[in-house]
């Protein structure tokens, strides 16, 4: 699994990231991974509204292959 990431604490940490690998590369598609529970539509809304190019819900279930 990859590791946790101890810089991103709220949305606007995430839409600061977005942004930030998008000036570095601008042509690069980003993408967010979450899992489904309760309340992630709320955080799917806020991830797009940071203008990822893709987000992706994962089953509870579901692993990341490690």
């Amino acid at each position: 699994s990859p590791p946790p990431h101890h810089d991103i604490y709220s949305i606007e940490d995430l839409a600061q990231l977005i942004h930030d690998l998008k000036v570095f590369k601008p042509l690069a598609r980003v993408s967010v991974k979450l899992v489904s529970g309760p309340g992630v539509g709320t955080i799917a809304v806020g991830v797009a509204k940071a203008l990822a190019d893709v987000v992706t819900i994962s089953g509870n279930g579901g692993g990341t292959g490690a």
